[in-house]
C-alpha cells in the first residue's frame, strides 16, 4: 500500500499534539507487532477507555457438523434463508483452519471489529458507505473492500445488498509479482495505483456517551462498552488502512493461446489466493481453444462464485452459483464446451475465484443449498 493521510497530523511522530486546549491521544495500528505496515491515529478520546468487556455467544457449530467428503459440488446461494442476525450472516458456507466464505444480504448495522482475521467484502451489488476511525470509503456494486484485522468499522449501505466476505487469519495483499522493489504497481501490472480507492475525507463522532462495539476473536463474538465513540479520529497517516478497488478496473492480460489461471489474480494471502474474471478478449491464435484445459488441482481447492454473465466452460450455472471443484479431482469444461468455445471471440463473464491451499469443508448450510450428483456433469449425454 501506499502512504496516505487525512486531518490534522504533527509534524513530528510521539510529540505533543492538542485540539485546542485538550491533548489528542496518539495511537497506533500496526501489524507483525511493530515491524509490518502501520498508522498512527489521533484520537480526541483514550481510545481504550471501556467500560464493560463481556463476551456473548459462539461463532458456528464445531468442525464436526462439517462436510468432510471429497466431492465436485455447486451451491446455489439465490436459495439460501435470509439472514436476520449478524452471526448468522458471518456463518461459513466454506472454511478451513485458514479461510472462511460466507455468502449474506445482510449487513450488521452496529459498529463491528474482527480481533481475529482480516477480511475482504466483495460487494456484488449495494451502494453506500463504509465508516471507520479512517474516515468515509465510498463503496459500489463491483467492489471489493479491504478491511484490516482489528479495525473498528461500521456499514452505511442505504441500498440492498449482495456480498461475499472471505475471513482471512493472515493479511492479504496484491500480489508481489505485480510490484517493484518499492511497492510500486508496474506497468505489466492488470491494476494500478489510480484503482485503489481510499478513505476520502474524516467525519470524526465527538460523542462521550457509552458505545457498543461488537467484535470477533476466534471463535466467540463479544462486546466492549467504550465511554465514547471510537470514530473521533482527528487525523491519521500511515500504510495501513480499509480500502476499494473493482472488479471493473480490473484489466485482463490476454495472448495468443488460453492464459493459466494466475493471470486473473487480484489478491493473494499465505494460504489463498482470490482471482476475478472479468469481460476479456478470448485467445487470438488461429488455432487457440479459449475454453481451458482440463486441470488437476494437486494444492489447491477451487471455488468460483459467479457474479454475471455466460460462464463459457460450465452449464447450469446462475448468477450467485458456487462451485467447488478440490484438490485431488481432474476438473474443466464440460461436455460439448470445448468444441463451442472453438472460433469465440470474447466473453461477457464476472465470476470471483478463491483457490485455497488447505482443503475447504462445506457447513451444513451449504449442503443444503447443494445440487444432486453434480459430480456427474461432465458424463456425456447425462
Amino acid at each position: 500500500m501506499f502512504y496516505h493521510k487525512l486531518g490534522k497530523v504533527p509534524r513530528k511522530r510521539h510529540v505533543v499534539v492538542k485540539n485546542g486546549d485538550q491533548l489528542v491521544y496518539e495511537k497506533l495500528m500496526g501489524q507483525e507487532g511493530f515491524s509490518g505496515v502501520s498508522s498512527l491515529l489521533y484520537k480526541d478520546q483514550i481510545p481504550c477507555s471501556a467500560v464493560d468487556v463481556s463476551p456473548l455467544i459462539g461463532r458456528k457449530p464445531s468442525t464436526g457438523d462439517c462436510n468432510t467428503n471429497l466431492n465436485y459440488k455447486h451451491y446455489k446461494t439465490q436459495q439460501l434463508n435470509p439472514d436476520s442476525n449478524v452471526f448468522s450472516a458471518r456463518s461459513p458456507l466454506l472454511e478451513n483452519s485458514e479461510v472462511e466464505i460466507s455468502v449474506s444480504t445482510y449487513l450488521y448495522s452496529g459498529i463491528f471489529v474482527n480481533s481475529s482475521c482480516h477480511e475482504v467484502y466483495f460487494i456484488e451489488e449495494g451502494e453506500g458507505n463504509l465508516l471507520s476511525e479512517f474516515g468515509v470509503l465510498a463503496v459500489s456494486s463491483g467492489d471489493y473492500v479491504v478491511i484490516p484485522k482489528g479495525l473498528y468499522y461500521q456499514w452505511d449501505i442505504k441500498t440492498s445488498v449482495k456480498y461475499i466476505l472471505i475471513q482471512s487469519k493472515q493479511a492479504i495483499k496484491f500480489p508481489k509479482r505485480y510490484l517493484n522493489a518499492m511497492g510500486q504497481f508496474l506497468e505489466d501490472s492488470p491494476i494500478c495505483e489510480r484503482d485503489i480507492n481510499v478513505p476520502s475525507h474524516l467525519d470524526p463522532i465527538f460523542d462521550k456517551r457509552e458505545h457498543k462495539i461488537l467484535g470477533r476473536r476466534d471463535d466467540t463474538y463479544f462486546e466492549v462498552t467504550l465511554d465514547h465513540h471510537p470514530f473521533d479520529t482527528i487525523g491519521w497517516d500511515g500504510y495501513l488502512y480499509p480500502y476499494s478497488i473493482s472488479i471493473h478496473d480490473f484489466e485482463p492480460l490476454v495472448g495468443r493461446l488460453h492464459m493459466p489461471p494466475p493471470i486473473h489474480q487480484m489478491f493473494e494471502s499465505a494460504n489463498f489466493v482470490i482471482c476475478n474474471f472479468v469481460p476479456r478478449l478470448y485467445d487470438f491464435h488461429p488455432e487457440a481453444v479459449p475454453a481451458p484445459y482440463y486441470h488437476h488441482n494437486v494444492d489447491s481447492d477451487e471455488v468460483l462464485y459467479y457474479v454475471k454473465g455466460n460462464f463459457m466452460s460450465r452449464s447450469g450455472i446462475e448468477q450467485g452459483s458456487i462451485t467447488l471443484h478440490p484438490a485431488g479431482l481432474v476438473h474443466g469444461p464440460q461436455p460439448g464446451k470445448v468444441l463451442e468455445s472453438i472460433g469465440k471471440k470474447k466473453t461477457d463473464e464476472l465470476a470471483v475465484m478463491i483457490d485455497t491451499f488447505q482443503p475447504l469443508y462445506s457447513s451444513k448450510r451449504a449442503e443444503d443449498i447443494s445440487v444432486k450428483d453434480y459430480h456427474k456433469s461432465w458424463l456425456e449425454n447425462k
